[in-house]
Formats: structure tokens, sequence, C-alpha cells
């Protein structure tokens, strides 16, 4: 029995560690990640952009026959 599990652990394959230059961080690849997982130089998070659409018509202040426009803010989470 003894020897069976000495052979059934060098038959397993080593699992990944990471260096220790390099601390774990939340979201780092696991043993048991996809093959398309690893970080990527491009940062992950929410960015808040707040841009104008100018010229939009005014819907609610419009009159018959007038169509007054103004600059419309926009919030964008992205």
């Amino acid at each position: 029995m003894l020897l069976f599990l000495l052979l059934l652990r060098l038959a397993a394959p080593p699992a990944p560690s990471q260096t220790p230059t390099e601390p774990f961080i939340f979201g780092d690849l696991l043993p048991d990640a996809p093959e398309l997982a690893p970080r990527g130089p491009q940062g992950v998070g929410v960015r808040t952009l707040t841009l104008t659409d100018k010229g939009r018509v005014d819907v609610l202040h419009a009159k018959s026959g007038e169509a007054p426009r103004y600059d419309r803010p926009l919030t964008l989470e992205i």
C-alpha cells in the first residue's frame, strides 16, 4: 500500500507555483484555470466617462413647430 501511494505521488504532475518575487493577487491564474485565462497587460476595472451629446433635440420643451436643442450630458461606465 505504501509503495502504491509513493508511485501515485511520483506520477502526479507538480502544481505550478508562484515565484517569491510575484505575490499572489486575487484573479491570478490557478492550476485548474482554462487555457486562455492568464493575466494580460490590460488592467481590469471600471472607468467612468462624462461625455456631452451636443445639439440634441429637447423633446420635453418642444412646442408646436419648434425644436429647441440642448447639450445632453452622458455618464458612461465602461
